[in-house]
């Protein structure tokens, strides 16, 4: 390598010599992030209260609620965590779910399904393929008892691939008329591109 050729401009060295976590997500936490952690914070202190209205409020407009349909509530602990609390919450004891797979999370999210007592039916396309519109529509039709459509929306990979990436379901939890208007718009927008 060049003498002057820069390295490690993005990602600074660990301030505390801990070791770099070579694995994709967010395991390893900026010193900043540490930093501001420092500071002990009281969950019924007004303070601490008003921060997390605010997040809440923020949170809910990039989610685009205008007309305050929906609230934000946030939840500590892990992904796997949030994703079982999540299942658990919103998709009913008689409801039946499509499970959409590109990776381990989705097979996760069926797993938590099952041990949750759960129906569900899956499209699994493996670690690198999204489940695509069609398909989708497709099980949505075959089958009417699917009240509500789950996706891992980002699934990470070393390629780089993503569910957003390829123009389908964006989200975690679709009620299923959300979800087959959605992908049906989607493919009515698609064929008129293509005439």
């Amino acid at each position: 390598m060049p003498a002057d050729a820069k390295t490690n401009d993005v990602l600074e060295a660990p301030r505390l010599g801990e070791p770099y976590l070579l694995t994709p997500g967010p395991l390893t936490t900026a010193f900043s992030v540490k930093e501001a952690m420092l500071r002990d914070w009281g969950s019924w202190d007004g303070d601490f209260r008003g921060m997390t209205a605010e997040l809440r409020r923020e949170l809910l407009a990039i989610a685009g609620d205008e007309s305050g349909q929906y609230d934000c509530v946030p939840m500590q602990g892990s992904g796997s965590f949030s994703v079982e609390a999540m299942l658990g919450s919103f998709i009913p004891r008689d409801g039946k779910v499509l499970v959409l797979m590109n990776g381990a999370y989705g097979q996760r999210i069926a797993q938590t399904l099952k041990y949750l007592g759960r129906a569900h039916v899956s499209i699994d396309k493996g670690d690198y393929m999204p489940p695509r519109g069609s398909e989708v529509a497709a099980a949505l039709d075959a089958d009417p008892a699917i009240t509500h459509v789950v996706v891992v929306h980002c699934e990470r990979d070393e390629f780089g691939h993503s569910q957003s990436s390829q123009g389908d379901f964006r989200g975690s939890l679709q009620p299923r008329p959300q979800a087959a208007g959605r992908q049906h718009e989607r493919l009515r927008r698609g064929a008129r591109r293509c005439r």
